[in-house]
């Protein structure tokens, strides 16, 4: 296996493990939408938050959440990108490297 391939397979499980993080995030928005009703939403949110620093379940804005996402759909398809052009061109390990250095194919 060349060094572009594990690069590009290391790529495609870092946006893997992104996307399970991004999908616990949904669930967790879905959980608390479903809950609005039966507590009261700014002391929940306010205790967890204190709690769990690291994975809060409310941000203040939509803003991030948003930035988050079109970053992750960015980051996928400039990584589909590089992948489908590499794997087009066949795995030459010299081709690899010779191209992750600046040179030309020959």
């Amino acid at each position: 296996m060349s060094d572009c391939c594990k690069i590009l397979l290391s790529e495609g499980l870092d946006l893997c493990v992104r996307g399970r993080k991004l999908d616990a995030q949904e669930r967790t928005n879905d959980l608390v939408d479903s809950a609005k009703g039966t507590i009261d939403l700014q002391r929940y949110s306010a205790r967890h938050n204190a709690l769990h620093p690291e994975s809060p379940v409310m941000t203040r804005s939509g803003t991030i959440a948003l930035w988050v996402l079109d970053q992750y759909e960015r980051d996928v398809a400039e990584w589909e990108t590089k992948t489908r052009k590499h794997l087009s061109q066949g795995c030459h390990p010299a081709r690899a490297i010779n191209q992750q250095a600046g040179g030309r194919d020959e």
